[in-house]
């Protein structure tokens, strides 16, 4: 609290203030307050496009919203990054997804994708398998097999709770709306 209290009374007219209070927000579970602060992000810098990503991600509009013809607009400016197209592009596919209308929301997940990709080329990152595998199990060997044993204490919340677990990008979205 005492860290966005300080950002946002030395940079209170930035955009990337209130794009981290939201952040900050959304982590505590403040939905509401958090889409404001993407919200209040948008009006200082229309081409936020994070902030567009994360308010669509707590609530997704209908595909009739006018959100999604900002962002269709947006999307038509050439000097966008590959990364913003990529959050633009993310975003619509999740309002169309939500309404339910799979073919255009793969559409646009197969374009996000490949602006995300390059973008992440651009930057010099390339996927390789034995890296990720290289990686993950040195988390793995960081916490030990003794970390995942341990028996929790049961909570009686009267619901049957299922974790989905994977890389990025793997599927676990897809898994969880399937379930």
């Amino acid at each position: 609290a005492e860290v966005r209290a300080t950002l946002l009374e030395k940079f209170p007219d930035r955009s990337e203030s209130h794009l981290i209070d939201g952040h900050i927000r959304k982590v505590n579970g403040q939905t509401e307050a958090a889409s404001e602060c993407y919200r209040r992000a948008l009006q200082l810098d229309a081409r936020r496009t994070e902030a567009y990503f994360n308010l669509v991600d707590l609530s997704p509009p209908d595909p009739a919203d006018p959100l999604a013809e900002t962002l269709t607009k947006l999307l038509q400016d050439p000097s966008l990054s590959q990364g913003q197209a990529a959050n633009v592009l993310f975003s619509l596919a999740r309002m169309y997804d939500a309404a339910g209308w799979t073919v255009e929301a793969f559409d646009f997940y197969r374009e996000a994708n490949a602006a995300a990709s390059e973008a992440q080329r651009r930057l010099g990152k390339k996927y390789i398998p034995k890296v990720i595998e290289y990686q993950a199990e040195e988390l793995m060997a960081m916490f030990g097999r003794e970390a995942s044993i341990g028996q929790l204490e049961p909570l009686d919340l009267g619901i049957r709770l299922i974790f989905i677990v994977g890389l990025p990008r793997s599927g676990t979205t897809l898994a969880e709306r399937i379930l």
